[in-house]
């Protein structure tokens, strides 16, 4: 709510965040799932042998989990900027909901500032700010 109190609003997303996160090699057993190849009426005869185990090697969209396994991978990875960056460390760090930035600044050049330096630190991660919004208001 603290980004309606500028004048400059700034919105972004991170594009494809939860694919971007990779699970290491001990948690994939964790997201496991069946596939069946072909299915057929004697599949209960059959069924240990047409069953294939698969395992994701990538953050899941949708798992109740993700969005707060996201939120910490990123906040892991920003600290590495909180002395660098202090001003867009903060931005970052108290501005993200999930895989959306939503903050403003007091004017155009401020906030230019805040999104370089945040598309900058983001990219570091290999993580693409994207699908940049703003508005001014004169009020």
């Amino acid at each position: 709510m603290y980004f309606r109190l500028n004048r400059v609003v700034v919105l972004a997303d991170i594009e494809k965040s939860f694919l971007q996160i990779v699970l290491s090699e001990k948690d994939k057993d964790a997201v496991r799932f069946l596939f069946v190849e072909k299915i057929d009426k004697s599949i209960a005869q059959q069924f240990s042998e047409q069953v294939e185990v698969y395992r994701f090697k990538r953050l899941l969209f949708g798992v109740n989990s993700s969005p707060s396994l996201l939120a910490a991978t990123i906040r892991l990875f920003i600290q590495k900027f909180r002395n660098l960056f202090p001003d867009v460390f903060e931005i970052l760090d108290s501005c993200m909901y999930v895989n959306d930035l939503i903050t403003g600044a007091n004017d155009t050049r401020e906030a230019s500032k805040l999104s370089r330096g945040a598309k900058e630190i983001m990219s570091k991660a290999s993580m693409n700010l994207r699908k940049w919004v703003t508005t001014f208001r004169t009020e």
